[in-house]
């Protein structure tokens, strides 16, 4: 009975009467699985970031060609309208001719308004870099194609010279036959 009463008095180190082994070793690890967790989770969230980044660069990168192709056919499409405008204008005979000055006149004015209302153009309004080129071309707007030659000669050149500086490809040359097919069609709608 004696040896029942001193196994009795031992404290099993099993047992959670005095927060034991088992209830230290359940603490560590579940410090072990939640530290473990965080440590997952910033790794995570570090990959996704340089992977979120690397896509947005790239991203980027590809609307950057997008544009610089599109401006060049804006580039295009605007010189091609100025030189159409100029030549109705001076092939404009008074009574004698299939249009009136004021179809004449109205025809540039509509193709310029046509270009800078297309979807494509907000990229080129929302870029600091393009605010120049946007606001040369927004003038032509307020002038009638009469008055082109003589009040917008600054902004002519300007378009003049970035034409010149354009390379002349055979992509070039195939999207200035477009331009001028679609001009001649759109000009008098």
């Amino acid at each position: 009975m004696i040896e029942t009463i001193l196994l009795s008095d031992v404290q099993n180190p099993y047992t959670d009467d005095n927060g034991g082994f088992l209830t230290r070793n359940i603490g560590i690890l579940l410090l072990a699985i939640l530290l473990g967790l965080i440590f997952i989770f910033v790794v995570y969230k570090t990959i996704k970031g340089m992977y979120s980044k690397k896509k947005a660069v790239i991203a980027k990168k590809r609307q950057n060609e997008i544009n610089k192709e599109l401006y060049r056919e804006y580039i295009v499409a605007i010189c091609e309208i100025i030189r159409y405008s100029q030549k109705q204008i001076d092939d404009f005979e008074v009574s004698i001719g299939q249009y009136k000055m004021s179809e004449v006149n109205n025809g540039g004015v509509k193709l310029i308004h046509k270009l800078l209302n297309r979807d494509d153009f907000k990229d080129f309004r929302e870029n600091d870099s393009y605010e120049d080129f946007v606001a040369k071309l927004e003038t032509f707007t307020r002038f009638k194609p009469t008055v082109w030659k003589s009040k917008l000669l600054s902004e002519i050149n300007y378009f003049e010279n970035l034409e010149s500086k354009l390379e002349k490809d055979t992509k070039y040359f195939e999207y200035q036959n477009k331009i001028r097919k679609s001009i001649e069609e759109k000009y008098y709608e």
